[in-house]
Parts: C-alpha cells; sequence; structure tokens
C-alpha cells in the first residue's frame, strides 16, 4: 500500500476508508484529537456523530480527556486567545481563514458544553450501545445484562463433560480413551482453560485429525501391551540370554538390570498408562538392527518375538497424539454448539458475545443492510486507534457498517452513490479511519490478530498516511533505533511490514542526557561475551541483570554528585525503567537491586487475584468462615498475617490457652463479618496487634499492603453489588482466582510514588515512555518445552484465514503448522522488542548474550532477517549449539556490527563470567559484598509454605470433580444432560415438569437451606414471594413457585422412618455443614466393595497416599435425641411415583454411587460427634442415613426416601480404613 507522509493534520483527505500508519511517539492521539476537530469544523457534525474507538477503557479515557482538551484548545484560538500549542493554532487559523469564525467558535463551545454526549468508547462499549439501542433490529433482550465470567461456557462444558461420562463405553478402550480425556483436563473447568485458544477465535478455522475409531486403536493397543506382557513373563529367561549374549554396546549386566527394573515398573502400571520410559528403546528391533548400536566387528543381534512385539508397539503409540486430538476437537464443537443454544435463550452476554451478536446482526440478510445504515446515519465518521489490536470479528463488524464505497441516503430511503466533487479534497459522507502501528502488534496472546490490519489496510483502495515524527526521544536515540532495525534483510519478518526511519520532532532534546557536561551515548550494549546452552539460560540472566544493576547503580552514584543530568535536572531513580519479559524476571531484578542498596517499584498489569497476597487473604478468609476447621486455620496460621516467627506460631499451635485464644479471635472477626460487612471485618484483621505494622515492616511490605488494600475495596465493592454473604463472597473470591478477568479495576496499583527505579514488563510498558530504559534479556528467545504445544496458531496467507491446527502427533502437516506458528511468534517477538527499546526518551540500554536461543529472540530474529530465519526454521533449528559456529558468527557480528555503524550513537560494552569491564572508573563500579561468617542470621526465605497433602470427596473419588465444591445433585448426576427437555414450556406444571440439570438444582437446594424455610411451617402461601426470589436468581420462572412450594410441603409432610420432618425446629438442624477430616488414599471401587459387602479394602500408606476428605452435608438434624444425615436430590427418575418406589431408589443410588456418599458423610459426622458428645455411643446417637429424591416424595407417602442405618462395626471398619 502507498504511503505519504502526513506532515499537517489538514494534508489528510477524508475517504470513506483509510489508514493511517503511525511510527513510536509519533502522537497518535494527538492527532486523533486533531482529526476530530476538524470533521466537526468541516463536516458541520455535531460532538456526538463522531465516533471514537479504541481496545482498553484507561486507552479510551485517555481519549476522552485528550479530545476535550483539544475542543477547549480550539475554542479559545477561535476566540483569540493564546494556546500552549502554537502549531496547532498556526495550522488552524491558515484553515480556516476567511471562514466565519464567530460561527465556528459557537459550533465547538457547543462542543464543550455537550462534550457528555460524545460517542468515545472501547469496542466492547460500542456494540454494548448499538445493541441496547437497537435491540428490537438488532434480535437482542431488552434487558441484556453484560457479565464479565463466561459461566454458559461452564455450563455447557459441564453438560458435555457428564454426557461423555455417561455414554463412553465401559470395557477396557472405552476406559482408556476416558483416561485419555483426564489426561488432558481434570474437569470441565480444565477442558475449558485449555481449549481458550479456540473458544477465544470462533473466526478460525480448526485443523487436525483426530482418529476415525478411537475405540478400537485403543483396543489394539491394549492387546499389544498385554502380548508384550505376557511373553515377557513366560519368556524373560531367553529375553535376557539374548540380549547379554549379543554384540550390542553398553549392555552390560549394571545397566542391564536397571533397564529391566524400569521394564517392570512399565509393565506393573494400570493398562492405559503407555509403556514410553527412555531406555525402552534397548527392547526395539529396529535399535538392534541399527549397526551402530553394535560393538566394533559385532555381527550377533538379538532375535526374539518379544522385540518385535515390543517394535509393533512403539510404532502404534505413534497414533496416540491422534486420540487426544480427537477428543479436543469433539469437545470444542459440542461445547460450542451447546454454549450457543444456551446464549439463544438468555439475557446474559460476554464481552465476546457482544461482537459476535453485533455482527451476526449485520449480517442478517433481512435487518442487516438497515441496522449498519442506521448506525452510519446517526454516526457518519469513525476514527479506530490502535488498530493493529483488533481482530476478524471487530473489522467485519466496521467494514460493514462503513463501507469502501461513499454512500448517502436518498429522499426515498434508497442508497445512492455520490460523484466525487473535481477538487483535491474527497467529499466522503462517511469514512472510517483506522490509525495503528503494526510493529507495536504485541497482544496476539489476547486474541488481537495483527494479519487482520495488514488484510484491511491492503484491501484499501486509498492512499495511505504514515506519522514519522517521534516527539518522544531525543534525535540521536531516534536516529540509533533507526540503524537497529535498517536494512533490506525484512528486520520484522513479514514483507508487509516495513521500517521506516523515524524523523525527530523535538530538536530541543538534542544532548539533554549529560554526563559530565558531555552528552552521554543514546545506545549501549552490554556483550556477555561466551557462549550459553539451554541449561545455562539463568547463569547469562543473571550476568544480564548483574550488569544491569552496576549500569544503575553507576548512574545514580553520579547524580548524586550532580554529574548525570536530564534537561538540566539531576538524573532521579524514577526517571530509570528496567524492562523484562516476564513477572518472575522483574522479581529478580527488583532482588538484585535492593541487594545493591537500591529501591525499586514494579508497574504491572498483572490482576491483583494473580498475587500471592490473593491466595494468603483467601487462606485467611477461609479460616475466618469456619474457625473450627482445623486445617483451615493451621494453613492461616502459615501466611504471614499472624505472625512471621515460627517460633511464634509454633507457640500458638500448641500452647492450647494461646490456640484457644487464635479461635475466639477468628470466631469474632466471623461474626462481625456476617454482622457488619467485610470491610469492618478486614480492618479489625489488621489493626489487631498492630499487625498493619507487622506487615508494614517485612520486605515488599510496600507491594504486599498495596496488594491487600486493593483486595479489600474490591472485596467491599462485589460484597455491596452483590449482595454476597461472607461464603459466598469467599467463593466469589476463589473463582476470581481461578479465572481472572481483564477489568482495568483489578490491574495490580502501583506500590508506591516515590523516587524509585521503576520495572515492569515489557507488555506492561506499551504506551508508556521513560527517560532511561534498561533491557537485561532480549536475547532470550523462545525456548521449546518437551512437550509440543496443543495449538499451533498461525495465518493462511493465500485464504486470510487464521488457523488453530490441533494435535502433537509427528505428521508432516503438524510439523509445517508448528513451523508456522512459531515463524509468527518470532514475528511478535521482534514486534516486542521494537516496543521496548522506543519506550525510552533519551538513552536505552540492553544486553546481548550468545545463547542457545538467542536467534530465537527479537533482537536476534531482527538482526537476521526474514530469509535466515525461515531457513533455520526449516532446517528445525530450535536450539543452537556452540558447534553452530555460522549462525553464531552471523550473530555475534551482527550485534558488534552496530557500533562500527552508527559510532556516536551506539556503544558496546564487554562483559565475560567474572570480568567487570573496564570502561567505568572502579569506584563507580558495583563491588560485590563480602563473604560473611556462618551465623545466626534472620530468616528471609518463603513466608508460607506450600500444603502437599491433596484433597478427596465423593465428587473427586467418583467423578473426578472439584472436591471443594458443594454436591448438588446434578454436578455429579452423569446423565442430567440426556433428559433436559426440549426449550419448548410443559403443557402441566407439576414436580415432574420442574426445569432439570445443574441450575435447578442448585436452586432446589437453595429453597430449603433458605433462612426463610422452616419445616413446621412449609407450605404457606406467603412462602411463593422468597421462593420466587431464589429461582429467579437461577434463571426459572417465578410461575414454578406454586409448584416448589408444594414441592416443599410434601417433603415436610412426607412418612420418614424414625423421625417427623414437619416437627424439627431450626434450632435442631444444622444446614449445608462443611467437613475435612485426614484419611488415607482409597480407591472408589474398593470403599463401594466395602460398603456392598465385598471384599475389604487395604490401607494406603505412606506421604503420598495422605489427603484430606471435604465435603458438604446438606442436612443434619437431632430428633429424640439421635442425629440423621439427610440429602436431598433432585434427580429425575420417571414421571411417576413408581419412578420413585424403593426398588427404584435402590438402583438409583447404586448406579450414581450414592450409597458410597452417604456412609462418607456417615463418617464425617460419627467424628464430629465423638469429639463433641463426651458420652457418644454410635447406638444411642446415629438415627441414619435419609436420601429425600423430592420429585417423588407425597405428603403421607414413603416414596422418595430412602433409609439406612449400617451396623456400628461397618462405620468403625470404614472408619479404620479411611481415617487417618
Amino acid at each position: 500500500m502507498k504511503m505519504r507522509v502526513l506532515e499537517s493534520l489538514f494534508d489528510l483527505t477524508f475517504e470513506p476508508r483509510q489508514f493511517i500508519e503511525a511510527n513510536a511517539g509519533t502522537g497518535k492521539t494527538y492527532t486523533i484529537a486533531g482529526l476530530f476537530v476538524r470533521l466537526m469544523l468541516e463536516k458541520n457534525l455535531r460532538v456526538d456523530q463522531i465516533l471514537v474507538m479504541t481496545f482498553t477503557k484507561k486507552a479510551t479515557a485517555e481519549l476522552r480527556d485528550r479530545i476535550f482538551l483539544k475542543l477547549k484548545e480550539t475554542l479559545l484560538i477561535l476566540e483569540g486567545g493564546q494556546p500552549e500549542d502554537q502549531e496547532w493554532m498556526r495550522t488552524l487559523l491558515r484553515h480556516t481563514d476567511g471562514q466565519e469564525r464567530g460561527r465556528l467558535a459557537a459550533q465547538i463551545a457547543g462542543a464543550v458544553r455537550n462534550f457528555d454526549e460524545s460517542q468515545i468508547y472501547t469496542i466492547h462499549g460500542f456494540c454494548q450501545k448499538i445493541l441496547r439501542e437497537e435491540a428490537l433490529m438488532a434480535g437482542t433482550p431488552f434487558d441484556l445484562e453484560v457479565t464479565q465470567t463466561d459461566d454458559l461456557l461452564l455450563q455447557a462444558a459441564g453438560d458435555e463433560w457428564r454426557l461423555f461420562m455417561a455414554s463412553h463405553p465401559k470395557d477396557e478402550a472405552g476406559r482408556y480413551r476416558l483416561r485419555k480425556l483426564l489426561d488432558i483436563a481434570g474437569s470441565p473447568a480444565e477442558l475449558v482453560k485449555l481449549m481458550q485458544p479456540l473458544f477465544s477465535r470462533p473466526y478460525a478455522k480448526i485443523r487436525g485429525e483426530g482418529h476415525p475409531e478411537p475405540e478400537a486403536y485403543l483396543a489394539k493397543v491394549i492387546r499389544k501391551r498385554k502380548e508384550m506382557v505376557s511373553l515377557w513373563r513366560e519368556q524373560r529367561g531367553e529375553i535376557t540370554d539374548q540380549l547379554l549374549n549379543s554384540d550390542l554396546k553398553g549392555y552390560t549386566e549394571n545397566s542391564f538390570v536397571k533397564w529391566v527394573v524400569e521394564l517392570e515398573e512399565a509393565f506393573s502400571a494400570d493398562f492405559y498408562v503407555p509403556v514410553t520410559f527412555t531406555n525402552f528403546k534397548r527392547f526395539l528391533s529396529s535399535y538392534h538392527r541399527d549397526p551402530d548400536n553394535l560393538k566394533k566387528n559385532g555381527t550377533r543381534f538379538p532375535q526374539h518375538p518379544f522385540f518385535e512385539l515390543c517394535e509393533e508397539y512403539q510404532t502404534l503409540l505413534q497414533e496416540m497424539g491422534t486420540v487426544e486430538t480427537g477428543l479436543i476437537i469433539h469437545f470444542y464443537r459440542t461445547i460450542s454448539e451447546r454454549r450457543r443454544v444456551l446464549a439463544e435463550g438468555s439475557s446474559v452476554a460476554t464481552y465476546d458475545d457482544l461482537l459476535n451478536r453485533v455482527s451476526n446482526a449485520l449480517a442478517d440478510p433481512e435487518y442487516g443492510e438497515a441496522l449498519a445504515t442506521l448506525i452510519r446515519k446517526k454516526l457518519p465518521f469513525a476514527l479506530v486507534d490502535e488498530f493493529q489490536d483488533t481482530d476478524p470479528v471487530q473489522y467485519r463488524i466496521f467494514e460493514r457498517i462503513y463501507p469502501e464505497d461513499s454512500r448517502v441516503m436518498s429522499t426515498s430511503g434508497r442508497e445512492e452513490p455520490v460523484a466525487s466533487p473535481p477538487s483535491e479534497a474527497s467529499d466522503a459522507e462517511h469514512g472510517l479511519l483506522m490509525i495503528g502501528d503494526p510493529k507495536q502488534a504485541i497482544y496476539a496472546f489476547r486474541g488481537a490478530d495483527i494479519y487482520t490490519y495488514l488484510r484491511a489496510r491492503n484491501q484499501c483502495s486509498a492512499e495511505g498516511w504514515s506519522l514519522q515524527k517521534n516527539f518522544r526521544s531525543s534525535p540521536e536515540l531516534i536516529e540509533a533505533v533507526n540503524h537497529l532495525f535498517e536494512g533490506e534483510h525484512v528486520p520484522f519478518l513479514e514483507p508487509d511490514i516495513t521500517f521506516t526511519d523515524s524523523k525527530s520532532g523535538r530538536e530541543d532534546l538534542s544532548g539533554a542526557f549529560l554526563i559530565d557536561g558531555e552528552p552521554a551515548k543514546p545506545m549501549q550494549i552490554s556483550v556477555i561475551e561466551g557462549f550459553y546452552n539451554s541449561q545455562q539460560k539463568s547463569e547469562a540472566f543473571a550476568l544480564s541483570v548483574r550488569q544491569i544493576v552496576r549500569q544503575i547503580v553507576r548512574l545514580l552514584s553520579l547524580a548524586e554528585k550532580g554529574r548525570a543530568t536530564i534537561q538540566g535536572k539531576r538524573l532521579r531513580a524514577a526517571d530509570l525503567c528496567v524492562l523484562v519479559n516476564s513477572h518472575r524476571d522483574a522479581a529478580a531484578v527488583k532482588r538484585a537491586l535492593r541487594k545493591a542498596g537500591v529501591g525499586a517499584v514494579t508497574y504491572s498489569r498483572e490482576k491483583v487475584f494473580e498475587s500471592g497476597e490473593a491466595e494468603r487473604l483467601l487462606q485467611v478468609l477461609l479460616a475466618i468462615l469456619d474457625p473450627q476447621d482445623y486445617r483451615q486455620v493451621c494453613a492461616a496460621l502459615l501466611t504471614g498475617f499472624f505472625s512471621r516467627s515460627l517460633s511464634r506460631i509454633d507457640h500458638i499451635r500448641h500452647e492450647e490457652a494461646v490456640f484457644q485464644q487464635f479461635l475466639e479471635e477468628l470466631a469474632q472477626l466471623n461474626d462481625l463479618w456476617h454482622r457488619s460487612g467485610f470491610y469492618p471485618m478486614f480492618r479489625k484483621l489488621l489493626y489487631t496487634e498492630q499487625r498493619l505494622a507487622v506487615l508494614a515492616g517485612q520486605d515488599g511490605s510496600e507491594r504486599m499492603l498495596t496488594n491487600l488494600l486493593q483486595l479489600a475495596g474490591i472485596c467491599s465493592k462485589a460484597e455491596a453489588s452483590g449482595g454476597l454473604s461472607p461464603r459466598s463472597l469467599t467463593e466469589w473470591f476463589r473463582r476470581q482466582m481461578n479465572d481472572p478477568d481483564d477489568d482495568e479495576e483489578r490491574t495490580l496499583l502501583l506500590e508506591s510514588d516515590l523516587n524509585l527505579v521503576k520495572i515492569s514488563t515489557i507488555h506492561s510498558s506499551k504506551g508508556l515512555q521513560f527517560p532511561v530504559v534498561f533491557l537485561p534479556s532480549p536475547w532470550a528467545g523462545l525456548s521449546q518445552s518437551g512437550k509440543k504445544d496443543i495449538f499451533s496458531i498461525y495465518s493462511d496467507r493465500e485464504t486470510d484465514q487464521t488457523i488453530i491446527h490441533v494435535g502433537q502427533d509427528q505428521g508432516a502437516e503438524t510439523e509445517w503448522a508448528v513451523q508456522q506458528a512459531r515463524f509468527e511468534a518470532l514475528a511478535d517477538e521482534v514486534r516486542k522488542f521494537y516496543v521496548a527499546v522506543t519506550r525510552a526518551r533519551f538513552q536505552c540500554h540492553l544486553c546481548w548474550a550468545a545463547q542457545g536461543y538467542s536467534h530465537h529472540s527479537g533482537i536476534g530474529a531482527a538482526l537476521l532477517g526474514r530469509e535466515q530465519i525461515l531457513k533455520l526454521i526449516n532446517e528445525n533449528k530450535t536450539l543452537l549449539k556452540k558447534e553452530d559456529l555460522a549462525i553464531l558468527a552471523l550473530l555475534n557480528g551482527s550485534v558488534r556490527s552496530l557500533e562500527a555503524k552508527h559510532p556516536g550513537g551506539i556503544g558496546l560494552l564487554f562483559h565475560s563470567d567474572g570480568e567487570e569491564g573496564d570502561e567505568q572508573p572502579e569506584e563507580e563500579v558495583l563491588q560485590p559484598a563480602a563473604a560473611k561468617p556462618l551465623t545466626l542470621r534472620r530468616y528471609g526465605g518463603r513466608d508460607q509454605l506450600p500444603l502437599r497433602t491433596t484433597l478427596e470427596s465423593f465428587s473427586s473419588l467418583v467423578h473426578h470433580q472439584d472436591p471443594g465444591a458443594p454436591d448438588h445433585d446434578q454436578l455429579v448426576q452423569e446423565y442430567t444432560t440426556r433428559l433436559e427437555r426440549d426449550p419448548e414450556e410443559p403443557v402441566v406444571r407439576n414436580i415432574f415438569t420442574f426445569p432439570r440439570g445443574a441450575a435447578a438444582g442448585s436452586a432446589i437446594h437453595m429453597l430449603f437451606e433458605h433462612e426463610s424455610f422452616d419445616f413446621r411451617t412449609a407450605g404457606k402461601a406467603a412462602d411463593e414471594v422468597w421462593i420466587g426470589d431464589v429461582l429467579e436468581q437461577y434463571r426459572i420462572g417465578r410461575d414454578w413457585a406454586p409448584v416448589a412450594r408444594q414441592m416443599m410441603a410434601d417433603v415436610a409432610g412426607a412418612e420418614i422412618p424414625q423421625i417427623s420432618l414437619g416437627r424439627i425446629a431450626k434450632e435442631d438442624q444444622l444446614r449445608e455443614m462443611e467437613f475435612h477430616f485426614a484419611s488415607r488414599r482409597v480407591r472408589s471401587r474398593e470403599l463401594m466393595d466395602q460398603i456392598r459387602g465385598g471384599t475389604p479394602a487395604q490401607k494406603g500408606s505412606g506421604a503420598k497416599d495422605q489427603a484430606i476428605m471435604t465435603g458438604f452435608i446438606d442436612l443434619i438434624v437431632r430428633q429424640n435425641g439421635k442425629y440423621y444425615i439427610i440429602d436431598y436430590k433432585s434427580n429425575h427418575l420417571g414421571d411417576s411415583e413408581t419412578d420413585y418406589s424403593a426398588p427404584a431408589l435402590e438402583v438409583e443410588m447404586e448406579r450414581a454411587g450414592y450409597d458410597l456418599q452417604a456412609h462418607l458423610y456417615l463418617v464425617a459426622l460419627t467424628g464430629f460427634l465423638e469429639k463433641r458428645l463426651p458420652d457418644f455411643r454410635y447406638e444411642t446417637h446415629i438415627g441414619g442415613m435419609l436420601y429425600l429424591f423430592v420429585r417423588g416424595m407425597k405428603k403421607g407417602s414413603g416414596n422418595g426416601v430412602w433409609f439406612r442405618r449400617p451396623e456400628a462395626e461397618r462405620v468403625t471398619e470404614l472408619k479404620d480404613l479411611l481415617v487417618r
């Protein structure tokens, strides 16, 4: 696309579709603000007729401020005043010469007055506005609610997960396939997280081949494995003789014994565990026949059918990746379709839903064009900032609203083309202006698609414009950056992303950074000499950080003496910023600076719920929520909130009086939380025993306290807006940690405004600027993990389509997809490097180290260029070794040549391990700390100890679900989704036609847990008010309230062995009791055999067998001195009373494993009562276990009731087996 340099804002002509491409620091926001004013004046538009869009809330707020200030500045000029921006004044006056300035001033004054009506949005905000204002035409609900979490996706995943579990074959092959799913993801939530690259790119084409007959293939693998194991067991001696008496190299007796042990361990594992240990190759016939593996002059190689079996088995395993691929593609398609169906009937939408709803509405053959015309008539011109961060869905919205040809509405309502006047200026009646910089497209991991930008730019017929004047950096630094990216070798790897030299827009910044009165070199490169292999990457990073710290100490030392100045002022620590690749690197730099006596502050766009303080606060909240939970209380003690002294913690734990006092404090905090809310409780927690002062005295306290206070504010807001109880708020908090959203409010706040060195990730620094920038590891390229990524994402240049290849197999298509994805990831690294070096205003100091992945780094790829990178990728040269002399010489030579190309602007400093270089005087070099004698020192290590014990529950034992979640029927009921009814309304409303599914199950449980529910008065007509409220919370119509009320009355009046629910007072009830007890790891099958009279299970042993059994009991009641467990089940077993008879319930209890659940609950209850009742006796105090299938219960009937009271001996045996 041809580009013209935009020297003046008034040079640009408004076309129906056009681009402005901007280099870094060239003033995109300034340009948009100026063009906004031009559109108002030249097109006679109101402030609410120009659409301005960008991609983040923060950028939107900045645009609003800048446009408002530009309007005020323009008004001042038109009224004869003198603004600060003299250039804008001269340009504006020149282009409005001869016009009636009073009229123009009145127009701008009106815009200032009515600026609240301006249309400045994020793309999501704009789509929400369209759906709200044009709901009928867009086909969306009037009460559309926007949510940040995709609950529908999780619901769809859960539904499909349960359907898969229920429908897969129960033979060995079916169980093997089920195991492959659990290897991929252990729960529906994990599956959604794994497949996020697919769900976040609904526009992408999915490629990858799943196995056409997975069960048949897995059955073949199992058979081959059994044959292999059987033959080994039968003929082990003969096989051993063949191997040890052969001429194979390395088959010594000691080595062979080790291999056999490994083989035996592999053969002893479950049938679904593949035999893949490294030395399995020693048993393969292909390995034996390889001449390179024979001794010198050796001729004998082992011969036995076992080796051929091993070879066949190994060959079979090569197809195993296709089973995983098939599972992923299956779940992506079925979950996506189920979510689509759920979304059609929902009034809740995620941010992605907003985009898709608007895009689909605009594409609708009946109403789409009318909707686009309506929007275009209201907002004839749109200015889109940061367009390089767009994606195909967003671009489709733009191009449908603002077509390439300029058309206006005729009086008849039809669109008619408008002929352009014979003048240089366009007379377009509508237009889309896209402004961005493809060299700064670094957010692919968030779904941004640079190839959409390039496609849109190349499709644009109008001449493009470029911004090349850099107003951020000094002329010397601009020239140095130009030299870094100059050349014909395509440094940005993509031919469509060209680099043009930036020009200086601020000559007054020349020579502004002085050291000892002389201009400092604008770019310094510290060269870490030598070669560092993949295992030495951390060593190279440590050396790079050491050089960066040394330079920082040197500059601050000079500044302290008045020898380092910027624009005539002494250099400050706050002028310096270190840019790194990750939060982990940021922490390492901060530690190194602190060790050198330099204070630093971290600037981050990391979410506060991803911080360590969030984990610690959650643990404290769990202890406050249940002070009787010994495990949670002890874990809270280790968070550092209550003491950092291990001796103090030990004292609290083991001194009974002190521990009871601690429990009492937690109980008081619990009471305060329930009475007054979260924030009063949080303040009391911090201010008791001067804890705030103690926390403030710890290392990194500013960051810690900032995070804690930010979390507290967010929690308080969530509590108030959602009316959340303490338990609900804690669960909400846990969900935020597991799935943090992109809300700007949850981005980490800057912990200090003091004069400190800043540290930031490169991604977080985009849009910012710093006087002096340090880059310790631009050489640290993309590493290759041992396991390939499941998804390879790339753009198909021929079809202009995003491709996601699914699979980890060794096929040619997968290999090609991996190479394409790696090339695009490398191009992204180059752009990230460009963003990093262009953050600096006066000096950029970076490090170079020749390391195994340096050719796949931003600086390495930029210096090598497109052809070299493609060559290396095609040769599968992912990792460089010391022997790769040619490419290493090219890389090192390219770095060293930079100084020769631009000796006045780029300087090199050479360092090797243990050497500091000789460029600076000795007193300015950071001196290593003297070795300290081995004496008693204050502990400075980790302030919290991770818990190694795992959680188990009925759900995790039987269904591999989250052990910490309440077991509300449908969460563990495998066949729920198969029984869900068609969406049409039932003819008769009764309990059998009452909605089904997870939401309905949770709603029924909530009804029985509600504070207004009382068994003694169940069925009152007045109850329908709060019953309706509960149902609406779960999106069940209020008109089902009479059915639910009758159901609760039937339950309360049903005939139940030994007790009468209708006579149970509230004080004799304990609802939704959560329990934890230390247990051994036992398989669910063994437990079921134990309780159903089969073979007694054996106790687990050893640390790895330890677990915490956890669960939630719906209700515990006390009547006539006995305690009963009650669990509500909302399962739909049929539409007649006989479907809920005793025999039917017995079948269902065993099929779903609820009898195991009941016994686990009974073990928990007896353990609890043994500690609470001094004279506890099982026969006296335990009444039994009741499972109430509420859909089948009727007043005066025993239908729907399952009751058991196991013998005391069986419960004791089960406790001995489980409890440790």
